[in-house]
Parts: structure tokens; sequence; C-alpha cells
């Protein structure tokens, strides 16, 4: 399964508020 995740601010402070959201999802996943 893919997420598309979209960040329209794209703000340097936002996008890294997304990434770290989204590392569960990351340690969780088999992909590497």
């Amino acid at each position: 399964m893919t997420i598309y995740i979209i960040n329209p601010n794209s703000s340097q402070h936002v996008t890294q508020g997304i990434d770290r959201a989204i590392d569960p999802m990351r340690a969780a996943s088999p992909v590497p």
C-alpha cells in the first residue's frame, strides 16, 4: 500500500512535523 502525503504549505517546519508524524508508519512498514 502506498500513502501519499501532500504538504500544501511546504514550509520546513510543517515538513518536519509531517516527517515526525509518519515515523511510526515507516517503522511498521515491511518496505525498507
